[in-house]
């Protein structure tokens, strides 16, 4: 394995995985970096640059400069703590994956009504969790069953970063169910902002009135976020924009399994990311 450096002579940290060379560089804004073979074995040594994965009883810990998460043996984040502070972020645990029975009185592949919440059903079944790689990137495989549908899902973090990423790949196989993916998270507010085109709305997390009640799911873009004076969390994603914040948690919509106007219209491989 050789390393990298810029054409400025820089030495790079590098990382080989399934044959492919990633590079850790810091890119100018609306610019790019070009990078030559080095003879660095390695590249650059910088321990600010590294992510270690730990297997220990209490399950895999990735951590790096900026936060130590803890993995289950569901692909659950049990722990997540942000090392500038201290805080732990986990209330319960989070990207803990829900099946609901999901069978609209009108309109199928367009509503979801409100008694889905009553109708839970059993979701990831057999799961396996395996270490893939440690260094400018931690990553684990999680593997399973949703109902009559595999999956697998790759937890990442990279190195320098507060952000965890997760890239699941289902090969979809269900009618009238609706997957969510939920993050309860150590933050209390009375409203989420959810992100817009023009900047983001502000809606709340309870539901305490009718006029609540009825906004059990909603929009947002590429975020939704809980948010109190000194510190918040975010949930992120590619593709999917649909939502519901119940008091401390966020939960994001990722599949539906609808009948009409095509049955089966949904069936088949999804990969998607959010973080």
């Amino acid at each position: 394995q050789k390393g990298a450096r810029t054409n400025a002579g820089e030495e790079v940290p590098v990382q080989t995985v399934d044959g492919k060379v990633k590079a850790l560089v810091n890119l100018p804004s609306c610019g790019a970096i070009a990078l030559v073979p080095s003879q660095e074995a390695d590249g650059a040594k910088d321990t600010e640059a590294e992510v270690r994965v730990a297997e220990t009883p209490e399950g895999i810990v990735l951590e790096n400069s900026q936060v130590k998460a803890v993995i289950n043996t569901m692909g659950e984040v049990t722990s997540y703590v942000l090392k500038s502070s201290g805080r732990e972020f986990a209330a319960e645990p989070m990207n803990r994956l829900h099946l609901y029975k999901d069978v609209p009185r009108l309109f199928d592949a367009w509503d979801i009504d409100s008694n889905y919440i009553e109708q839970e059903v059993e979701a990831l079944t057999g799961a396996g969790v395996e270490v893939l790689s440690e260094g400018l990137e931690g990553v684990v495989k999680v593997s399973g069953r949703i109902s009559e549908s595999n999956f697998t899902q790759y937890i990442r973090l990279a190195a320098g970063s507060r952000r965890i990423e997760f890239e699941p790949e289902i090969d979809w196989k269900e009618l009238h169910r609706l997957l969510k993916v939920a993050f309860p998270v150590e933050v209390y507010a009375e409203n989420g902002i959810n992100e817009m085109q023009f900047g983001f709305v502000e809606r709340p997390t309870h539901r305490s009135r009718m006029y609540d009640k009825d906004r059990f799911e909603v929009c947002n873009h590429r975020y939704s976020a809980l948010c109190e004076g000194n510190h918040g969390a975010a949930v992120l994603n590619d593709c999917k924009y649909g939502i519901s914040m119940n008091g401390n948690a966020l939960e994001l919509t990722l599949l539906r399994a609808p009948s009409c106007p095509e049955m089966q219209a949904d069936n088949r491989v999804h990969q998607f990311t959010y973080g």
